[in-house]
C-alpha cells in the first residue's frame, strides 16, 4: 500500500518459502527499511491497510502490534501483555480505534486508542456462539457497538461499550430471531430507563 509519507509497503515472500515479511520502498524502487521477517501465514494475515490515515498496521513475529506511515514505525502494544494468547484478529475502526479479538473468542476483545492506551475490554462470551463481531464505532469515539449471536434460535443482542465501562445490552431479538422493540436510550425522554432495566426489557 501507499503510505502517507509517499513510500510503498510491500509483502516479502520467497518462492516456495513458508514465511513472509514487510519492507518499505521508495517510489523509485529503493528499499528503505525492513519492517518484519519470519512471519507465519496466520500472523501475516493480520495486517490492515488504513487507507484513510495512510498507515499500515501489522503483527510482528513476537506478536507485537506495530504501525508505520512509511517513514516512522512504532510498536503500539504487546498482545501478550494484554492477556491475549495465540494470534489475535486485528481491526481498525472509525476514529482509529484498534480492535484485538482473541482467536478463540474466549479471551474476548480489547479496544485501544491509536496510541495504544486502553479504551475498553470486553470479556469472552459464554455458551454456544455463532457470531461475536460486526463492530461500529460512534463519531468522536464515544462508544463501540457489537453483536453477539447464539446458535440456539439464532437470537442476537446488540451491546454498547464506552471507554472504561462494561458492555450494556441495548437491543435483543425475540425467540426465533424476530426483532423486538428498540429500547429508548437512558435519559432521552418519557419512558427512559436505566441500562439495567433496559437490558431486562429487551
Amino acid at each position: 500500500m501507499w503510505t502517507r509519507s509517499g513510500n510503498l509497503i510491500v509483502v516479502l515472500h520467497r518462492p516456495r518459502g513458508r514465511s513472509f515479511g514487510y519492507a518499505v520502498y521508495s517510489p523509485s524502487g529503493t528499499r528503505l527499511a525492513t519492517l518484519a521477517t519470519g512471519l507465519t501465514v496466520p500472523v501475516a494475515d493480520q495486517r490492515v491497510d488504513d487507507l484513510g490515515a495512510g498507515t499500515f498496521w501489522y503483527l510482528t513475529a513476537g506478536r507485537n502490534l506495530a504501525r508505520t506511515d512509511g517513514t516512522a514505525t512504532r510498536i503500539i502494544a504487546s498482545t501478550g501483555a494484554l492477556g491475549l494468547t495465540g494470534i489475535p484478529e486485528v481491526g481498525i475502526l472509525r476514529g482509529g480505534l484498534i480492535q484485538l479479538l482473541s482467536g478463540s473468542w474466549r479471551q474476548g476483545k480489547v479496544f485501544l486508542y491509536p496510541d495504544g492506551r486502553m479504551y475498553a475490554r470486553i470479556p469472552g462470551p459464554r455458551g454456544d456462539l455463532a457470531g461475536f463481531g460486526v463492530l461500529s464505532a460512534s463519531p468522536e469515539r464515544r462508544a463501540v457497538a457489537y453483536i453477539l449471536t447464539r446458535y440456539r434460535g439464532g437470537n442476537s443482542a446488540v451491546f454498547v461499550v464506552r471507554p472504561g465501562s462494561a458492555p450494556v445490552a441495548v437491543y435483543r431479538t425475540d425467540r426465533g430471531a424476530r426483532p423486538a422493540l428498540f429500547p429508548r436510550w437512558p435519559g432521552t425522554g418519557p419512558g427512559c430507563c436505566t441500562p439495567r432495566t433496559q437490558a431486562a426489557r429487551c
